[in-house]
């Protein structure tokens, strides 16, 4: 029939062309002709195919089936002891999910959350936490096995149909992920995104679902709202991303906001900034709140009830004041005491003995920016690091701070790879690290320092049992076989890990074990300085602590030097003697731990400072909020002046003869052993108020 219709419009065509136009029109249809049925045929065959395959699937593979849950549960009908149950959003009662034979992740939760209320749940990793915000939502996966109630919105969710779960997701209830770029679409605009939730539950036209776009937009607080909207996700910062999914969640006013670690993978500033912007939005639409958070502080800060997690049961439930005050739980006990604060008393810095063992004086490095593939330009420079001073003494930890971006991982690489710096100087170990130096002098400068990564799991060989992983460094030294085998069972011990740990494989233990491990393989050439990249942010609250004191212990016992990045400053506050504030590159305030954090002198510092959430509720809904505007300028930018004029809030206060030399001059640091690069640096204190730390 197409083939035919298109011969009629080839005749009317060639009543007004002739010669080769009408050949080439009558060869189309031909063509059209010969295969229009074998490529319908072909449909229908991939369709078959497909229809049969998921067939198979199903019943070969039991994962792939829908949740085993009742099909027809009856809705449990809210309490008539208390009236404020009639009122309640989501009701959990008797909630048990398992995965597989094992144990079960989820064992008989109860909750209730009312209109406007705010839940925090907390817990270590394994207790339960997201697999309950998923089953509030029906979003669990195919192979979990579920039983007891979860009504939301008047709606049993268990056993519910897709048609019904797809009109409460969004509508009733919604939620924010803690990956923000994996939750968003990559390749459509983030307006795009925002309009299609709204006309996903709404009968509005598109014109008006993307005007409700970046009226969301700007209610989150997105600067240029109408620009941001033309966004792609990856050309926004993770904080903007953050919130673009917040406002994703309340597009349609939901009467549930359900928070999955909303902060844990930002920059300590921007974390700051979410929960107010949820505060904000919960204000304004009345919506209930469930904040899943390891952070007690920020949990503190803003939930009325916190419920407490641990293997899959809820073992302590109470308002937020009386929780953190008078904890009747000895679990909950020891999560409060594990978190690191920053209004705990600072440890006064060791003296320093000895030659440095590492000194590093305006280290510079620039990457280019290229274009094209065949004929490769450079168009720009990116100044990754652009004047790091820093000093590390035998036996003390110098703690390297700052948003991401500002250069930390970048200063580590250069001082390890042992090559002559671009800018600046390198002093190691009483040897200037320059072109002087030969192959030898290198492995030796490489032996007497050594790193831990970030993940342990991805810096350990899976493939290798672990006592060969440990013994692997010492045997690229020389090391006699017999001796390295000798040393794997005493860095063991040293880390508190069992001798016959050495014959199991990385990934027969838990996080905190293995970068236990990481730390054996570390110390097991016996080094000078270790370098130790964000070694406990991927670690709960509890294996934290423990690896902290396992690190100083080794350090009093040992005689380490510790370069120690981070960007959690109440680690800082726990482990460091000297602490150095990087920003954009550059160093912008360095000192004692007890004078930085104590009586900061650079407003950035005070910024970051403020920013750190402390796990007590008066204290952290009272104390001095410093939100920094927008994120980092690009560093593939030359900066005139202060790199951090345009979002210094000192710099917005001062009187216009003032302005000039931040404007025009770049700071250099000034004082002693405390000393920041800032032009004001009288004013950057004093007009603080308080102590630095703004701990109320």
């Amino acid at each position: 029939m197409v083939a035919t219709a298109l011969a009629a419009v080839v005749g009317a065509v060639a009543g007004y062309v002739g010669g080769w136009t009408e050949r080439l029109l009558v060869l189309v249809v031909d063509l059209l002709r010969m295969f229009f049925f074998p490529a319908g045929l072909l449909v229908v065959f991939v369709l078959a195919v497909n229809l049969v395959g998921d067939g198979l699937r199903d019943a070969v593979d039991p994962r792939s089936r829908p949740a085993r849950v009742p099909r027809r549960q009856p809705v449990t009908e809210p309490s008539t002891k208390d009236t404020a149950d009639a009122a309640a959003v989501l009701e959990i009662r008797g909630l048990r999910v398992s995965f597989g034979d094992g144990p079960p992740a989820v064992d008989g939760i109860d909750l209730t959350v009312h209109r406007g209320q705010v839940l925090g749940i907390v817990g270590e990793s394994g207790s339960g936490k997201s697999v309950t915000v998923l089953a509030a939502l029906g979003l669990l996966p195919a192979n979990a096995s579920v039983t007891g109630s979860v009504v939301l919105g008047g709606t049993q969710v268990l056993g519910a149909a897709p048609r019904d779960l797809r009109r409460l997701r969004g509508n009733a209830a919604s939620v924010v992920f803690q990956d923000s770029l994996s939750a968003l679409t990559p390749v459509y605009r983030v307006g795009d995104q925002l309009a299609e939730a709204v006309t996903a539950h709404r009968d509005v036209s598109r014109a008006e679902a993307r005007r409700r776009a970046v009226d969301l937009l700007r209610l989150v607080g997105i600067p240029s709202p109408e620009l941001r909207a033309r966004a792609f996700p990856d050309e926004l910062s993770g904080g903007m991303r953050q919130r673009v999914m917040i406002a994703m969640a309340i597009a349609n006013d939901p009467d549930l906001i359900l928070a999955d670690e909303p902060t844990t993978a930002l920059d300590v500033t921007v974390q700051a900034q979410i929960p107010r912007v949820l505060h904000d939005v919960r204000e304004a639409t009345g919506a209930a709140l469930i904040l899943v958070s390891h952070d007690l502080g920020v949990v503190a800060g803003i939930a009325d009830t916190v419920a407490v997690m641990r293997a899959g049961h809820i073992v302590e439930q109470a308002p937020v004041r009386q929780l953190y005050e008078r904890p009747g739980e000895p679990y909950t006990r020891e999560l409060l005491d594990a978190q690191p604060r920053l209004d705990a008393a600072l440890v006064p810095r060791r003296p320093a003995t000895g030659a440095p063992v590492l000194r590093v004086g305006g280290l510079r490095r620039t990457f280019g920016i290229h274009r094209g593939r065949v004929f490769r330009r450079r168009i720009g420079s990116v100044h990754a690091v652009d004047g790091v001073d820093l000093t590390v003494h035998p036996g003390q930890t110098h703690a390297l701070v700052g948003e991401s971006g500002s250069g930390k991982s970048t200063t580590l690489l250069e001082i390890l790879g042992l090559r002559p710096p671009e800018g600046g100087t390198i002093e190691l170990f009483g040897r200037t690290v320059g072109k002087a130096l030969t192959a030898a002098d290198r492995a030796a400068l490489r032996a007497r320092m050594q790193l831990v990564f970030q993940d342990p799991f991805a810096s350990l060989d899976p493939r290798l049992p672990v006592g060969d992983v440990i013994a692997e460094p010492l045997l690229a030294q020389g090391h006699p076989p017999a001796r390295a085998r000798a040393r794997v069972t005493q860095v063991l011990r040293l880390v508190g890990l069992d001798p016959a740990a050495a014959r199991r494989f990385p990934h027969e233990f838990s996080g905190g074990q293995r970068q236990r491990i990481a730390i054996a393989r570390a110390i097991s050439v016996e080094p000078e300085l270790l370098v130790l990249d964000e070694p406990v942010s991927s670690l709960d609250v509890t294996v934290q602590a423990a690896v902290l004191d396992l690190l100083a212990r080794l350090q009093a016992d040992l005689g380490l030097a510790y370069l120690f990045v981070t960007h959690d400053l109440a680690v800082v506050a726990r482990i460091a003697d000297v602490v150095s504030v990087m920003y954009l590159g550059r160093t912008v305030e360095t000192g004692p731990v007890a004078d930085v954090l104590g009586r900061p002198l650079h407003p950035y510092t005070r910024a970051l400072l403020s920013a750190v959430p402390v796990p007590d509720p008066v204290a952290e809904r009272q104390r001095e909020r410093i939100l920094l505007p927008g994120d980092p300028p690009a560093a593939d930018a030359r900066h005139t002046g202060c790199r951090f004029r345009p979002r210094c809030p000192l710099y917005a206060t001062l009187e216009p003869p003032l302005r000039p030399i931040c404007e025009t001059t770049e700071p250099e640091p000034s004082g002693g052993d405390h000393r920041a690069a800032c032009h004001h640096i009288g004013s950057a204190h004093d007009g603080g108020g308080g102590t630095g730390r703004g701990v109320a």
